[in-house]
């Protein structure tokens, strides 16, 4: 009859235990690989769905338990930009570019953070090593490469900036518009 407790005692222990560890790792406890841990996946999906701000927090601790996982860095240098957070988005990239310098990615959206820091030749460094590595045909840099070319006070070249702009426009007109008609307006005017 004594044994009958103690089996019972022994399983109510194990099932105890097993429902702490379960209870730790719904509450965000870290998993034993960046990859494994749940909280990467949710915030993949808000970023996907474009819901940059709830992204961010999350992101938050997830780059801070898994700070070598370059993805999330990335993410969160994409949404930073999104919100306009342009130093914290910077500092993202500038980590994930450490962990992965060769990411044409990367190199993209740091340029485009440092351009709305105003770090216009930093800018242009990183937007020229993302072309490097992505090639010619993407918006985004015949985009950015026009903008630098307006912000650049030392130079004249309105014409190709605002021709940089209308290939950024042709390229993939819905992920530069309006701002590429704009500012190859300004460029040609």
């Amino acid at each position: 009859a004594r044994a009958r407790p103690r089996r019972t005692r022994g399983r109510t222990r194990t099932a105890a235990v097993l429902g702490i560890l379960v209870f730790a790792s719904a509450i965000g406890a870290t998993a034993a690989t960046p990859r494994q841990d749940p909280r990467r996946a949710q915030a993949q999906r808000l970023v996907a769905e474009g819901r940059c701000a709830a992204a961010l927090e999350l992101l938050a601790r997830v780059t801070r338990d898994h700070p070598a996982d370059v993805e999330p860095l990335l993410w969160t240098g994409h949404c930073a930009i999104e919100e306009q957070r342009f130093d914290e988005a910077r500092a993202a990239l500038e980590a994930a570019s450490e962990l992965a310098p060769e990411d044409g990615e990367i190199r993209l959206q740091l340029a485009i953070a440092l351009y709305h820091e105003e770090a216009f030749a930093r800018a242009s460094t990183e937007l020229e090593a993302a072309a490097q590595r992505l090639g010619e045909d993407r918006a985004e840099i015949a985009l950015y490469r026009g903008l630098l070319l307006l912000a650049d006070p030392n130079t004249d070249r309105a014409a190709d900036a605002a021709s940089w702009l209308e290939r950024a426009r042709v390229l993939d007109a819905d992920a530069v518009e309006p701002v590429a008609s704009y500012y190859a307006g300004v460029g040609w005017s």
